[in-house]
């Protein structure tokens, strides 16, 4: 379980060392995406924690719906982790919004399905009326969208007023399932 990245004594059995090692080999790459996807998908036998994707998303900067596409139909939990992760600066912006709604899909995996939920709660803070008709209309799970409601809600950037509309549309979610 040795690697040599510059230190020859790098147990990668450790989550400080598995972050250090994703974080010094996702930088030494930063201005090359691919070799940085490869590395990724070279190793993804050490992601067995949300803490190491969401520590070293960070240094994607370069990245592009195809290579998150390529992350999303990954087999591996963590993989998928960091395409969903990847869309977190993205979103920021308008003319990715139908693109990222676009690739949002349920997942057997917990820790995907909370990073939808998580990367949804930004659209609420910077795209709120598109974001809630995209999850008044949209076929995720129940789930992941009440994850997705309760980090809106929680989060100081969303207005008190678009809180309550959050709180209507919890309820609208929950009706539409019983229905």
């Amino acid at each position: 379980k040795y690697l040599n990245y510059e230190h020859k004594d790098l147990k990668l059995e450790y989550i400080e060392s598995i972050i250090y090692y994703f974080y010094l080999n996702l930088l030494k790459n930063k201005a090359d995406i691919n070799s940085q996807i490869k590395f990724i998908f070279n190793n993804y036998q050490y992601l067995d924690s949300w803490v190491v994707v969401d520590t070293t998303y960070q240094q994607l900067i370069n990245i592009t719906f195809d290579e998150i596409k390529m992350l999303l139909n990954s087999d591996f939990e963590f993989v998928k982790r960091y395409g969903i992760v990847a869309m977190l600066p993205l979103i920021k912006d308008y003319n990715n919004l139908n693109m990222i709604f676009s690739l949002l899909k349920n997942s057997k995996f917990y820790y995907v399905n909370m990073a939808t939920g998580w990367l949804i709660s930004y659209g609420f803070i910077y795209y709120f009326n598109e974001t809630y008709q995209y999850c008044l209309n949209c076929n995720l799970d129940i789930n992941i969208l009440k994850i997705a409601i309760q980090k809106g809600i929680d989060s100081f950037r969303v207005s008190n007023e678009n809180k309550i509309k959050l709180k209507e549309l919890r309820c609208k979610i929950k009706h539409k399932i019983v229905c």
